[in-house]
């Protein structure tokens, strides 16, 4: 169910994270907490992503393909800053 991603170089707290976004433009966040992707960028180096598909309170869902399988996935992904 998991795919199994590499470790990165990011950190938050004590916990190491895997880098989750591979884009030439600098992915970053907007000043909400809201990551911003643009089509074209990858994440995790298996997810192509192809666009936006929402933003809701706590997260917003992008549209991307597998690099591998061409499955087209939608991918969740949850907001930096506390809401509350």
């Amino acid at each position: 169910m998991f795919a199994d991603v590499p470790l990165g170089t990011m950190t938050h707290g004590k916990a190491e994270l895997p880098t989750p976004i591979n884009s030439s433009s600098n992915a970053s966040e907007d000043p909400e907490g809201y990551m911003l992707v643009n089509p074209g960028d990858f994440i995790y180096g298996h997810y192509r992503v192809l666009g936006t598909i929402g933003k809701g309170v706590y997260s917003s869902v992008v549209r991307a393909v597998q690099v591998d399988t061409k499955a087209e996935v939608a991918i969740k992904i949850l907001r930096k800053n506390p809401v509350m």
